[in-house]
């Protein structure tokens, strides 16, 4: 018996290599089509190829272009695989809109929340958006604020951004296929109340004997508009806005603070503050001390030479005090000061030339530069030195 197996699996194979460019299987000894790779011919049964669900399909590990499988549930048929997308060849149901529900929202702020969704069922052809949409009316669509989280089915995260504080929102995900769009469940919520604004005091940009230039950053609104910030100052810890105070714009952001009138050889305390319509904020508190009076020094930069790449600077005059620290200041925004790393320090002191090699530039990129010096009056810049390099 074993040797009559072996003999046919033999005479199997010779046929095989025998017939090399078309295989056929039947079950009448038809001659294989000459286009065909492999052709099976039979009037009584049929070819039958992998079945499994939308689950089972979903889960092949990256299955090759052209992979076919016949789909048992959702919208049953013969499925093709091309392009990271299944795609139904035909079916005894016609496609539909897709299955999509809502997650709730969390991470609630009085701007911003998270929620999100999952697309359970593609409807039969391949989804091509999803997301959730929202606004303060029922039934919200694509028309109205929306994410765009991705294709195809599973779940997706989705951020809201942008919203209003101490409203009610409606929330719907939603998926699009060929059919249309369809929407989930609608979920509701509402952010939180506005706050006060966040705001920081940054470092002391520049010191005179009478005047100094200090900055702040609001880096949150609360939820508000913020409609005053700046400087405020005084000889004590802590000072508000009912003390001296500059007013620097409106909004979030960075800005700097001209600060006047100061009394030489003076400590002083500075925080940067923002208002919204729910009360004022405060950054941190610092001191500065004003230079001693007496006149300041006078510093220019007065050229620049590309091999090697140097800044050419002059203190002309020391004013009523010696230079102690000279050098030179750049970034790619106007009036730069010695609070920023690319500050480079000349070794020397007094007046008189010095330059600095500031290293290679990229080109086509425009950088300012100021020289500046520093004496017990205080530190005094140049003005900017705008540089771009080309070919």
């Amino acid at each position: 018996m074993k040797q009559l197996i072996f003999t046919l699996c033999t005479m199997l194979i010779v046929q095989f290599y025998a017939t090399a460019q078309s295989v056929g299987i039947s079950t009448n000894a038809a001659t294989p089509d000459g286009s065909s790779m492999l052709d099976i011919s039979s009037t009584s049964k049929g070819f039958l190829i992998p079945r499994m669900t939308l689950a089972q399909r979903n889960a092949i590990s990256s299955p090759a272009n052209g992979l076919l499988v016949f789909q048992l549930d959702g919208i049953p048929g013969i499925y093709y695989f091309f392009g990271g997308t299944w795609y139904v060849i035909s079916s005894a149901l016609a496609a539909t809109l897709p299955a999509v529900t809502t997650s709730t929202i969390t991470g609630i702020t009085n701007s911003t929340g998270t929620g999100g969704g999952n697309v359970t069922n593609d409807g039969g052809t391949p989804v091509t958006a999803r997301g959730i949409c929202w606004s303060t009316s029922i039934n919200p669509t694509i028309s109205n604020s929306r994410t765009n989280d991705g294709t195809g089915t599973g779940a997706f995260i989705s951020n809201l951004t942008g919203l209003t504080a101490s409203t009610a929102y409606h929330v719907r995900a939603y998926a699009t296929n060929s059919v249309g769009t369809a929407y989930g469940n609608e979920v509701i919520f509402s952010t939180s109340s506005p706050t006060v604004p966040v705001v920081i005091t940054t470092a002391i940009l520049s010191t005179t004997n009478t005047t100094a230039i200090e900055g702040g950053n609001v880096t949150s609104d609360g939820g508000a508009s913020v409609t005053a910030r700046g400087i405020c100052w005084s000889t004590s810890a802590n000072p508000t806005t009912a003390n001296s105070h500059t007013s620097d714009g409106t909004g979030t952001g960075s800005f700097k603070g001209n600060l006047t009138g100061l009394v030489p050889a003076t400590t002083y305390h500075f925080r940067a503050y923002a208002t919204n319509s729910v009360n004022t904020a405060y950054g941190s508190d610092l001191t500065f001390t004003t230079g001693l009076a007496g006149a300041l020094p006078s510093v220019n930069i007065i050229g620049y030479s590309l091999l090697p790449p140097y800044i050419h600077c002059q203190v002309s005059s020391e004013g009523s005090f010696p230079v102690t620290e000279r050098g030179v200041c750049w970034s790619l925004n106007p009036d730069p000061t010695i609070d920023l790393p690319t500050t480079m320090t000349d070794t020397g002191s007094g007046p008189g030339y010095y330059d600095l090699e500031i290293g290679s530039l990229p080109y086509y990129t425009t950088f300012y530069f100021r020289a500046y010096a520093k004496s017990n009056a205080g530190i005094i810049y140049s003005n900017n030195y705008a540089l771009m390099l080309e070919y």
